[in-house]
């Protein structure tokens, strides 16, 4: 079992303008598999744009964790 902490940044249209690793599922390399497959898929997820008091939308950075457990 592991955790996969990301941030992740979206632009004014929602639109995924990057994902990083902050925190590691582990130290082995089928950890690090994991971190990346997590990256990747959520590179590819929509989202709704952020939207800011105006109602005008806008840039957002979002943190989301994936718990991993293997069975």
């Amino acid at each position: 079992m592991g955790t996969t902490r990301l941030r992740f940044t979206l632009d004014a249209q929602a639109r995924v303008q990057g994902v990083e690793i902050m925190q590691s599922s582990g130290p082995t390399r089928e950890n690090r598999l994991l971190d990346v497959a997590a990256k990747t898929t959520l590179a590819t997820c929509l989202f709704a744009a952020a939207v800011g008091d105006d109602g005008v939308p806008m840039a957002s950075t979002v943190d989301v964790t994936y718990t991993w457990k293997l069975e």
